[in-house]
């Protein structure tokens, strides 16, 4: 179960994401994550596009996995780089919490408008230690640095 109270995350619009449990799709990414990264550390997508990401934990030990937009994430790594651990009042565009090895989840994500967006996880150190990734459309790179 995640913070929102369902099993695939939530669903809604924001930031040029439409973000659902099911729906159509023009293509198919299977992400994996394991200690300490993601199978695909940028992802290109392009405006219009709905993409349904497959996402699996073939790590030894637990992951989360949650979208956030460029402000979101500039607050989150401010108090990262300071070990504070009070993400408490992060917003995620969509957050999976505590996926255990072996687990995998599904959504899709139809990109509305163009933009870039962060994808990690937030257990403690995991994305210090590279489990951080970003999906943009072309020209709009964030060329995110911890």
């Amino acid at each position: 179960m995640d913070k929102h109270g369902s099993e695939g995350g939530h669903s809604g619009e924001a930031e040029g994401l439409k973000i659902s449990d099911k729906g159509s799709f023009d293509r198919e990414i299977n992400l994996t994550m394991s200690e300490f990264k993601f199978s695909d550390m940028n992802i290109d997508v392009k405006t219009g596009e709905r993409i349904r990401f497959t996402v699996k934990n073939d790590g030894q030990i637990p992951h989360e996995f949650m979208f956030m937009t460029m402000s979101e994430m500039s607050a989150v790594n401010y108090r990262i780089k300071r070990a504070d651990w009070s993400l408490l009042e992060h917003k995620a565009l969509f957050e999976k919490a505590l996926t255990l090895p072996g687990g995998e989840f599904s959504f899709v994500v139809h990109i509305t408008k163009p933009g870039s967006w962060m994808f990690m996880c937030m257990l403690p150190y995991h994305m210090q230690m590279g489990m951080m990734g970003e999906m943009a459309t072309e020209g709009m790179s964030m060329n995110m640095e911890m």
